[in-house]
C-alpha cells in the first residue's frame, strides 16, 4: 500500500454546518432594583469600552450622555463631550487640552 492510498484512507469529508445565528432575546423590563442597577453598570461599561475602540479609527470623535436607572447622567466623549457637541452644532472651536474622556456627571 503507497502513502498515497493510506492518506485517502484517512480522509473524512465533514458536512458543511449551517451558519451560526444569534439568537433573538425578548426584553423586558427587569423588576428588581439592585439588579437592574447591576445590569446598568455592566451595559455602560461595555458601551464605553466599545465608544474608546471607536476612537481609535482615523476622525473618530464620539461623545455619549446616558442617564442611569436613578436619573443620574454618565458621559463619555473623545476628545471632549464639549468638542463633539459643538461640532455637531456647528460651533467648532480650537480643542482644549483638558480631556476627561471618562467621567462621571
Amino acid at each position: 500500500m503507497t502513502n498515497r492510498e493510506r492518506l485517502a484512507g484517512e480522509i473524512t469529508i465533514m458536512p458543511i454546518s449551517e451558519p451560526v445565528r444569534k439568537l433573538k432575546i425578548k426584553l423586558k423590563k427587569i423588576e428588581n432594583k439592585d439588579d437592574r442597577m447591576i445590569t446598568f453598570s455592566k451595559r455602560i461599561s461595555g458601551i464605553y469600552k466599545k465608544a474608546s475602540k471607536l476612537v481609535t479609527l482615523p476622525r473618530g470623535d464620539i461623545a455619549i450622555v446616558v442617564f442611569s436607572p436613578s436619573g443620574k447622567p454618565y458621559s463619555f466623549g473623545h476628545p471632549s463631550i464639549e468638542a463633539v457637541a459643538n461640532h455637531f452644532l456647528g460651533l467648532d472651536q480650537p480643542p482644549n487640552d483638558n480631556n476627561h474622556p471618562l467621567f462621571e456627571v
